[in-house]
């Protein structure tokens, strides 16, 4: 069995995330790169009329999915972890997720991935399951029923949007969403895999 926790749990910080995988994965991390998603809002964007203070949080690279292959036991697997875009609709989510799944297809021939992170929709109905299912992804958690983020207000009920998906040559075991770990406005997801 692979003790993945570390390399699908959502971290609070992507980068963070990735440097400390880096530094203290057990397992030699190769070909670390990045999918800069051509789909993007302009919400982030600087705009001239916004105070320069930081509920306003300007970005200026847009968002992006961190790729890693990781070999363990002699076989690469290969992680993507995925902020999809949390301003605008599912439709720009779906472009920017179809453009993981893409890549995903080039590199499930040389051995097993993990698509995991804050996906901000609902990836267990609709288009997104369809896609994902179609390229070979399974959901590691058993969502959509357990919420990843919480309620925010009294209508709010919360949302199923932190994901782990998993390629068919790979078993998932004890997925769970961790609700008492306050690291972000999300709650961290993880599970274990194995062969299959």
């Amino acid at each position: 069995m692979w003790p993945t926790t570390g390399i699908v749990q959502r971290a609070a910080s992507r980068i963070l995330f990735v440097v400390f995988f880096k530094w203290y994965s057990p397992w030699p991390i190769k070909n670390a790169r990045l999918i800069r998603f051509q789909n993007q809002t302009n919400f982030w964007q600087p705009h001239w009329y916004l105070p320069r203070v930081e509920p306003f949080e300007e970005r200026l690279g847009g968002r992006i999915a961190l790729v890693a292959d990781v070999e363990i036991s002699g076989q690469t697997l290969t992680t993507f972890n995925l902020h999809l875009e949390s301003k605008e609709n599912d439709e720009l989510r779906m472009q920017q997720l179809n453009e993981v799944l893409a890549v995903s297809k080039t590199v499930q021939s040389s051995g097993p991935a993990v698509i995991a992170g804050d996906l901000n929709l609902n990836a267990g109905e609709g288009q997104a399951a369809s896609a994902l299912k179609r390229a070979g992804f399974q959901d590691a958690i058993g969502l959509p029923d357990v919420r990843t983020r919480p309620a925010r207000g009294v209508f709010d009920q919360g949302r199923s949007i932190d994901w782990i998906f998993f390629s068919n040559n790979l078993k998932p075991s004890d997925g769970q969403v961790h609700r008492n770990v306050r690291a972000s406005d999300h709650f961290p997801v993880s599970c274990l895999l194995a062969r299959s």
